[in-house]
């Protein structure tokens, strides 16, 4: 794991983050863009071919398409980012989530790579996960980071084998990986990591 940005305090690094938010979705917020992306969550979803009755957790929800997309699918889906946007995302911390243990059967995330500590972060989500659920994590590696984006990446790995163990560290079972997955360029994601409790 190397680390592309350095805060001073955790203040800092959330502030960061939330003024990266801000910029970056203002610009690609279109009805293309975010009918693409609610069409492409909700086909991930599906793939995994988990029961109706899933609740699901989105960390780092944005403005919520991957919500939309698992409330088609599911029981009961929760988007959380440091920015809320009613009634799709809440107010949340993937470093302190405010759900109790094991709330959730499946968990999904896209912004690992943006953590300020990637260890506490997949711990916290290790917690709220349910005995036998699954964490979904899509994590572009280095090659595939655009470089608008780097300016709120915290974090990168050179290699799969990195971000496996970090999550073997926490007692979560590595499922299989998906190089080079599909949308990887409408999204910026090549690599899809499935692990298990």
């Amino acid at each position: 794991m190397r680390t592309i940005h350095q805060y001073n305090s955790y203040h800092a690094y959330l502030k960061h983050q939330i003024r990266g938010r801000k910029h970056w979705f203002k610009k690609l917020m279109t009805s293309w863009y975010r009918s693409r992306r609610i069409a492409r969550f909700q086909s991930m979803f599906e793939e995994l071919r988990l029961p109706v009755a899933t609740n699901c957790l989105c960390i780092g929800a944005r403005y919520g398409e991957e919500v939309v997309a698992g409330r088609n699918c599911f029981h009961e889906c929760v988007g959380i980012d440091l920015i809320d946007y009613p009634p799709l995302v809440q107010y949340g911390d993937m470093h302190d989530l405010e759900f109790p243990l094991n709330s959730f059967d499946l968990v999904y995330t896209n912004v690992l790579d943006h953590s300020y500590n990637p260890a506490q972060a997949v711990a916290e989500m290790r917690r709220v996960l349910c005995p036998g659920g699954i964490i979904v994590l899509d994590f572009p590696l280095t090659a595939s980071v655009k470089k608008e984006e780097k300016e709120f990446n915290c974090i990168t790995f050179s290699s799969p084998k990195e971000i496996i163990n970090l999550f073997r560290l926490n007692c979560l079972s590595h499922q299989c990986i998906d190089v080079n997955g599909p949308d990887r360029v409408l999204f910026g994601v090549t690599d899809r990591f499935i692990f298990c409790k």
